[in-house]
């Protein structure tokens, strides 16, 4: 059985699933909209076929029969359902985030990424110096600012600028995000040995 946890949060909740081979089983059935079937075939690559198939999967699972189509962002929404949902899938994981009232963002990385050849483009000194004085690691970092991008829903940022963290609380895992525009935000992070994971 690959691993899966659920998460409980305010109005929602976060199914994690790790990827395994075996997963192409639940996924080969899958009866897909033609408005998914549009944008399925669009995907080249196997395995992000498969990760795209297989959170599709969860969504059915977990949330109930209904599509999935995309705004101009690009970012999901459910069709013919209430409630908000985002979704970040990598090599090992999946997440699949669902809140019934609001919208929501949420990224996971594995937590054996690196990420150095970027760190330059998207972690400014203030945030370099936070780093260091809460002894976390900058994938923690980027992650969060993935996450605030996907709630953010806005094209055109940019992450080093336009996404600022403030603050990181280790005791209660949570981060303050300044958003150009916008104001601040707060985010809770899950460090698991196996990912990282950032949630709006």
């Amino acid at each position: 059985m690959p691993f899966f946890k659920k998460i409980e949060v305010p109005f929602g909740f976060i199914v994690i699933w790790k990827i395994e081979e075996e997963d192409k089983a639940l996924v080969g059935n899958l009866q897909l909209f033609p408005y998914e079937q549009e944008y399925f075939v669009k995907i080249t690559n196997p395995h992000r076929r498969f990760e795209w198939m297989l959170w599709h999967y969860l969504v059915r699972e977990y949330i109930g029969h209904f599509g999935v189509d995309y705004h101009d962002s690009g970012a999901p929404h459910l069709c013919g359902a209430e409630g908000y949902i985002s979704v970040s899938h990598c090599s090992r994981f999946v997440a699949l985030y669902y809140n019934g009232t609001r919208k929501c963002g949420v990224d996971i990385e594995p937590s054996d990424r690196n990420i150095s050849p970027v760190i330059s483009r998207i972690i400014s000194d203030k945030e370099s110096e936070l780093i260091i004085n809460e002894n976390v690691s900058p994938l923690l970092i980027w992650s969060a600012k993935e996450a605030v991008y996907k709630y953010h829903g806005k094209n055109g940022v940019d992450f080093k600028r336009d996404f600022v963290l403030t603050d990181i609380n280790t005791s209660d895992r949570s981060l303050v995000c300044s958003v150009a525009g916008y104001g601040s935000v707060t985010l809770n992070y899950e460090i698991a040995p196996e990912y990282y994971m950032v949630f709006i």
